[in-house]
């Protein structure tokens, strides 16, 4: 059973008034010609922007956190602890939410 929905989903595009559907294509051209002409670093931006906003980047930094973490409270045999005040990795985060935060909303919003 599907679960119960507030909103009308969407028409199907045969449903569609033929001025409607021509905006809507319309409007697709025009957002690929603007990618298509944007500079190179808005082009990167924009793909840092896509790779930070998606669970990867997630999986990636619980990754490296955990891993960052257990090593210096000592719980992985065989690795030196090599920041055991943690002040290195709160160092790391701080730079990185920095630096990560100019990607909130690239020049194209």
């Amino acid at each position: 059973m599907e679960k119960p929905t507030p909103t009308v989903p969407p028409p199907k595009p045969d449903d569609l008034n033929s001025a409607l559907r021509r905006n809507i294509q319309a409007l697709e051209d025009r957002r690929k010609q603007e990618a298509a002409a944007a500079p190179t670093e808005t082009r990167i931006a924009e793909a840092i922007t896509r790779f930070t906003g998606s669970m990867r980047f997630v999986y990636v930094h619980l990754a490296l956190y955990s891993a960052w973490i257990l090593v210096n409270l000592g719980v992985v045999p065989g690795v030196p602890r090599f920041d055991p005040s943690f002040v290195v990795l709160a160092m790391a985060a701080s730079v990185e939410a920095i630096f990560l935060s100019t990607f909130v909303c690239p020049p194209s919003c």
